[in-house]
């Protein structure tokens, strides 16, 4: 009996790593579908899928497979229709790529529904953001860069110019007016880590923390 007992402490920390593994995966997937939250447009402007608190197009979504970081992913999802189960890969991807792609306050993130280019005709920051974004941002040596709150940046009035996701999870771009001129900020958020770049100057980018 007690050579089994190795062998069934095996068979546990087997089954413990394979469910946490299995964990990580589906809060990936969750993390994800942050990002491709809201109703989605094809080419000719025509409603295509519309993504909301874990639904696509009123069917419970299913993550399958979940490749990449929060906002650069490519996922299988899958979800039941009348006439049966469906398959579908969500494509994300706010990299920008050259000079202009990275300075241009208008840039999109790429989204794709399987083989379908989809884009957003509003965007809508959520009401709750300021429960995210308020207070004081440091880098990893403990120094202050950022102070968010009131709708304002380091004092000055800040404007969303374009936002993906949901509150605690998303990419988005900022107008900032210091009463000289007018700044962009490429900003995201994820797991608490608020990144900013600034559109016009790329010596200032930050991955931030709040103490």
């Amino acid at each position: 009996m007690l050579r089994l007992i190795p062998k069934i402490f095996t068979i546990v920390i087997t089954c413990l790593v394979f469910f946490t593994s299995f964990a990580s995966a589906r809060t990936l997937a969750e993390v994800q579908l942050d990002y491709i939250e809201g109703d989605w447009y094809d080419a000719s402007n025509t409603l295509y899928a519309s993504i909301h608190n874990g639904y696509f197009n009123s069917c419970l979504i299913q993550p399958l497979t979940a490749a990449g970081g929060p906002a650069n992913f490519s996922m299988k999802i899958q979800i039941q229709e009348n006439l049966g189960y469906r398959h579908i890969t969500l494509n994300f991807s706010n990299l920008r790529e050259g000079r202009s792609e990275q300075s241009n306050p208008l840039f999109k993130p790429f989204v794709s529904i399987d083989s379908v280019v989809v884009h957003k005709k509003n965007f809508i920051v959520p009401d709750n953001i300021d429960q995210f974004l308020y207070g004081e941002w440091y880098d990893n040596n403990g120094n202050l860069i950022a102070t968010i709150k009131d709708g304002q940046f380091n004092g000055a009035n800040m404007i969303f110019t374009s936002f993906y996701g949901v509150a605690d999870h998303f990419v988005a771009t900022i107008q900032i007016n210091d009463g000289n001129k007018y700044n962009y900020y490429s900003i995201g958020l994820s797991n608490m880590k608020l990144s900013i770049d600034n559109l016009s100057d790329r010596t200032y980018n930050y991955s931030l923390y709040k103490n």
